[in-house]
């Protein structure tokens, strides 16, 4: 809590109320503990869409070299 604290304040002013963004952000980790993980992201259709165009994009162009010829 610490060291979320100092990260904060130096992000923020110090009379922003950091103690109060603290507390949302445990509040909000506390809720959503032991949800999600890798495979609750892959479920959803438009991240896997996205993972296939980008990895599709990727084996593209270390096959033909584009960026060695650019």
């Amino acid at each position: 809590m610490e060291e979320g604290k100092k990260a904060l304040l130096s992000l923020r002013s110090e009379d922003y109320p950091s103690s109060t963004e603290l507390d949302a952000i445990k509040a909000d980790v506390n809720a959503n503990a032991g949800k999600g993980g890798l495979v609750q992201i892959f479920k959803l259709p438009s991240v896997r869409r996205a993972l296939l165009v980008g990895a599709l994009l990727h084996m593209s162009q270390a096959l033909t070299a584009f960026f060695t010829i650019m």
